[in-house]
């Protein structure tokens, strides 16, 4: 019988280090990795900010109609149309951003 000897060489620096414990330099490290996680996660933060004061911000009143502005193209006034009824579609979506995160949660 003959023997062999196997040798395991160590990791080398080269490899990525495993991020500490904190929560923010392992989103930074996982971000840092794929581009498009980051972007992701940038479009996901962008949804939650309109879902947190978006009801407050949004420039017409989502349930307030308007007949002399029915079905309206987008414009600069309003950026997503209106409805059938006048209502401003875009203040209509953000607020409704609240609702689904609720039903997404429940």
């Amino acid at each position: 019988m003959t023997q062999t000897s196997l040798t395991i060489s160590p990791v080398t620096a080269s490899s990525p280090k495993p991020p500490s414990n904190s929560i923010f330099q392992h989103m930074r490290y996982v971000m840092a990795d794929n581009a498009v996680t980051g972007l992701s996660f940038a479009l996901f933060m962008i949804i939650a900010l309109c879902a947190l004061i978006g009801p407050y911000v949004v420039p017409y009143d989502p349930l307030a109609s308007d007949t002399a502005a029915t079905l309206q193209a987008p414009s600069l006034r309003h950026w997503f149309g209106t409805d059938l009824l006048g209502r401003d579609i875009f203040s209509r979506v953000v607020v409704a951003t609240r609702l689904d995160f609720v039903i997404a949660l429940a």
